[in-house]
């Protein structure tokens, strides 16, 4: 009897260390399974390139909607500067007054200098030495009626040959003015008058001399020949500070960097002035600490900037959004023979809130080499025949593919790499 206990002993240890290697068995395979099933449903568990991913330019880019509107040129102020308007002293003849030739009144046009103006702007002044006296001795020019004659005057006069012209020097270069003459009497005997001339009682007008003053260049020379762009970046529409943001040409070279602060600002200044434009580029391999949340790449451009003035773009938004590429997944394998236009290989994803166009570019040997790249569609889905950009059928390899999107933002468009691009074999 002893022997068939044991055989049951034995039986029993056997048959309860199955048991529990079957229940071992069967969890590890649960857990394993729940692993592959979790990996493969969270966007952020795809697989990220070993290399730097090259950023290429969108199939088409909608052309900027920024005026290129020329900086008024600064204009010259004219400031009407009078001369002395003291009237000048008529000069006193001793003996009989003898009108001098009228002269016609010289017309001013304003904002027009005179023809015969100095460089200096200044007309110039006549000062006669002191105590000289200018005896006259020309032939008498015949009475000319002035502009404004006195009806009560007779315009008859003689020249005494030995009158003597005392002239008074006048504080401008003013014309002398056209003097009306006295009646002339006889004088009785031994009587002796002295006629004075008597000044018109027409105001004699002052000549004025329009002089133009340029108005002086303002001191910050840098403000009148580069410009500066500012805007501010924001994740889920929240401001953020210390985003590394980067500047660029429309070749994607870097032109300077910066961080935002201050309530998720930034600014780019003394930017030499560009029609074509500048990206204000963000990419996450400067900013790993938002891996999880934020867009691959982001930029926003073309900015076109003139000399001395200020772009203020619309909010730079970097969130993810949710966005996922659903098909195919990661790591899925095709033949290179089963992919035509009747049997297209289907790239599919989420919608991107506010996207306007979305394209999908394919990359050969990680990323380096973009050898296809689609048109851009409005829906969230594009079929590729097999054909590349160069007209020849897919190699096998491996292939990476990755979705571009583009926003409306204000007059500049916004352009994102949601997701880092997956891999894709072709057999």
């Amino acid at each position: 009897m002893k022997p068939k206990k044991n055989v049951l002993f034995y039986v029993s240890i056997t048959l309860a260390v199955l048991i529990i290697c079957s229940l071992v068995a069967m969890a590890i395979g649960l857990a394993t399974g729940m692993l592959v099933f979790v990996a493969q449903e969270n966007v952020h568990s795809q697989p990220v390139a070993k290399v730097r991913l090259t950023r290429i330019r969108p199939p088409t880019m909608p052309p900027s909607t920024a005026t290129n509107t020329p900086l008024p040129k600064p204009t010259a102020k004219v400031v009407a500067v009078p001369t002395d308007t003291a009237p000048p002293v008529p000069a006193t003849v001793e003996g009989v007054a003898t009108p001098l030739p009228a002269q016609a009144p010289v017309p001013l046009v304003a904002n027009t200098p005179m023809p015969t103006q100095p460089s200096q702007n200044v007309p110039p002044t006549f000062t006669p030495l002191p105590g000289v006296k200018v005896a006259f001795t020309s032939t008498p020019a015949p009475n000319t009626p002035t502009s404004t004659p006195n009806p009560n005057a007779t315009p008859t006069s003689t020249l005494n040959p030995n009158a003597t012209i005392t002239m008074t020097p006048s504080s401008t270069s003013t014309p002398t003015p056209t003097q009306t003459p006295t009646k002339t009497t006889t004088p009785k005997p031994g009587e002796t008058r002295t006629a004075t001339a008597i000044p018109s009682a027409t105001p004699i007008p002052t000549e004025t001399v329009m002089v133009a003053t340029a108005t002086p260049a303002p001191t910050n020379t840098p403000a009148s020949t580069v410009g500066r762009i500012t805007g501010r970046v924001v994740l889920n529409g929240s401001a953020v500070d210390g985003i590394t943001l980067q500047l660029e040409d429309q070749a994607y070279q870097q032109i300077a960097e910066t961080k935002s602060s201050g309530g998720g600002g930034y600014s780019f200044a003394d930017l030499p002035p560009s029609n074509e434009g500048y990206n204000v580029l963000f990419k996450q391999g400067a900013n790993s600490s938002y891996e999880k949340q934020s867009v691959s790449w982001g930029w926003i451009g073309p900015v076109a900037l003139q000399a001395g003035s200020v772009a203020q773009l619309p909010d730079f938004e970097i969130s993810i959004k949710d966005f996922k590429q659903t098909t195919p997944k990661d790591n899925a394998s095709f033949s290179a023979l089963d992919i035509s236009a009747n049997n297209p290989l289907k790239f599919e994803w989420t919608s991107y809130p506010n996207a306007t166009k979305y394209w999908v570019d394919l990359a050969f040997d990680d990323a380096q080499l973009v050898v296809w790249q689609s048109p851009l569609v409005e829906n969230t889905s594009v079929n590729f025949n097999g054909n590349l950009s160069d007209g020849k059928p897919i190699a096998v390899g491996n292939y990476w593919w990755g979705v571009g999107i583009q926003q409306k933002s204000g007059a500049y468009s916004l352009v994102v790499y949601a997701n880092l691009m997956l891999p894709l074999k072709i057999k």
